[in-house]
């Protein structure tokens, strides 16, 4: 399920990134004023999104659902730390950019939710080798 999910959003991210950016700023910034991105994150978004096809294609893989726990756990641990890393890795101007108030929670319940995907996926593997 996880990655027929991930193949339809890599799917947008391959075909319309520059529509998925404008939505998600403009649901995640309270302006998007003097916020900009920086050159390489458009072409990146569109390499996630086929990365994402190709998982989405190949099925269940038990490594990417452990790297989205490494994901996750900075980003539930210390979730304004998260975004304000990523914010400015991804922006010429990260000062300009101001998140609205639900964009820390969101990340923090997103990060659980990474660590308990690869979590499920560690215990599914041990209790199989205990079989």
């Amino acid at each position: 399920m996880l990655e027929r999910l991930l193949s339809v959003f890599g799917l947008v991210e391959l075909v319309a990134p520059d529509w998925l950016v404008e939505r998600s700023a403009a649901a995640a910034f309270e302006s998007t004023d003097g916020c900009t991105l920086k050159s390489w994150v458009r072409p990146a978004i569109r390499v996630e999104g086929a990365a994402f096809v190709l998982l989405g294609l190949r099925g269940r893989s038990p490594t990417f659902r452990r790297l989205l726990g490494l994901l996750g756990v900075p980003a539930a641990v210390a979730p304004r730390r998260f975004v304000a890393f990523g914010t400015r890795l991804a922006h010429d101007d990260a000062e300009a950019c101001q998140w609205r108030s639900w964009v820390v929670p969101a990340t923090r319940v997103l990060g659980l939710a990474y660590v308990l995907v690869a979590l499920r996926e560690v215990g599914g593997r041990s209790s199989e080798t205990e079989r």
